[in-house]
């Protein structure tokens, strides 16, 4: 090799590292590297010292210091910091971690109480039923719900989304900053969101007994899961309760009901007989239960693991997420002549899903043939006549990567 005409991976994250001589030196973090690399002091006025990790650039390799020289791109944190490794985790896959001053200046600005002029020409809900639920270490609640039999025997079932766009719009730097971020990244237990704090868990947060700007979607729909009617408008809302998944699954499950969730149970019972008929007509629609194997971490103060456990999915969790598809249903039923994009999913690769079939079929599990899957009903019954929870975990795993990745397509 002569020379590097260019460097696959740039920049890099290193740790900072004291030689025998008492100089710093840069280590590459989880790649290896021959060559020692050495910081060009002069492309920072940071003071670093041993335990620091940084990100930076590579240069030339430098004959008399018999090094590759650097210049100093980001800090990333010491040692010493909780969640150091989860931290490098998310900026090499480019997701910063970080907002830049001038995001976080513009984030000041935006007021955290909404005034009466920002009401004008919202339905205002805020005397009726709202709730959210999530987990109990939930600080961003983005949506919630409510719902309530109407005269003529149907629900009118309400979902309400934070209506982030009154506050975020193009020409912000908050709204380049978004665009690069594209969503929260839940790394492990921490969340890198997609907008600051003082706004994703402030006045973008549906807290409870706060007033919050709001898209709502409000369905008309019967008690045996067909959509009447549907509309979409622009709303104020103050939720009545901040609810968690482990006391609803209570409440549902158990019968229990916890202290200050008295007034909001035949809400929850209206929710939930509606939740299980529309997943009963979500797999009649062709739907696959692929099961979760998810898993859940407990940490202690400092960041360490002290314990995992599968993530449970209860009734409480089910009556959100079907909440959710339903409100999704109805945008898409609204947006169907629209050339907008859809989020779908196109038939398994043939090749692909004889191979799952074929390895379950030498397994001893029962299978039919390849082309005889026309939609997703004979998936979901030989998942189903499983009934070992294990071996079903594993199925579900071998027929899920035979599947095709989502995309979006007009």
């Amino acid at each position: 090799v002569s020379r590097i005409v260019e460097r696959s991976k740039q920049p890099i994250i290193c740790d900072v590292k004291k030689s025998k001589t008492g100089r710093l030196m840069l280590v590459p973090c989880g790649m290896p590297f021959s060559q020692p690399i050495v910081l060009d002091i002069t492309s920072t006025d940071k003071l670093l010292v041993e335990g620091d990790r940084i990100q930076v650039k590579l240069g030339e390799y430098d004959k008399e210091e018999r090094a590759v020289i650097a210049t100093f791109d980001s800090y990333v944190g010491n040692k010493n910091q909780a969640f150091l490794d989860l931290r490098t985790i998310a900026i090499e896959n480019d997701i910063n971690p970080d907002f830049t001053p001038e995001a976080l200046a513009e984030a000041e600005t935006i007021p955290q109480t909404i005034s009466p002029e920002e009401k004008v020409g919202r339905l205002d809900l805020t005397d009726e039923l709202i709730f959210s639920i999530d987990d109990e270490t939930c600080k961003d609640r983005d949506d919630a719900i409510s719902i309530k039999k109407l005269p003529n025997g149907n629900y009118q079932a309400g979902i309400h989304i934070s209506d982030v766009s009154h506050y975020i719009h193009p020409g912000m730097v908050l709204w380049d900053e978004a665009r690069k971020r594209s969503t929260s990244t839940y790394l492990s237990n921490i969340v890198f969101p997609m907008l600051p704090k003082i706004i994703s868990n402030g006045i973008c947060s549906l807290d409870e007994g706060k007033e919050r700007l709001t898209l709502s979607t409000i369905v008309e729909i019967t008690p045996q899961g067909k959509i009447v009617n549907y509309k979409f408008v622009d709303s104020v809302i103050k939720s009545k309760k901040a609810m968690t998944y482990t006391a609803v699954n209570q409440i549902l499950e158990e019968g229990i009901v916890p202290e200050g969730y008295e007034d909001f149970v035949e809400s929850l019972q209206m929710w939930n007989d509606l939740s299980k008929v529309l997943e009963k007509k979500k797999i009649e629609r062709g739907y696959i239960d692929l099961g979760s194997s998810e898993i859940k971490s407990d940490y202690d103060e400092k960041g360490n693991v002290v314990a995992i456990h599968p993530r449970v999915c209860g009734s409480g969790q089910k009556l959100i997420e079907n909440g959710m598809l339903l409100n999704g249903q109805c945008y898409a039923e609204y947006m169907k002549n629209v050339p907008a994009p859809f989020r779908v999913h196109d038939e398994p690769n043939e090749e692909s899903l004889e191979q799952a079939l074929d390895l379950l079929e030498k397994s001893g599990i029962k299978v039919v043939a390849s082309e005889e899957v026309l939609d997703g009903k004979q998936i979901e019954k030989i998942i189903k006549n499983i009934k070992d929870e294990d071996v079903r975990s594993v199925v579900a795993n071998i027929i899920l990567r035979s599947m095709m990745l989502a995309r979006y397509d007009c």
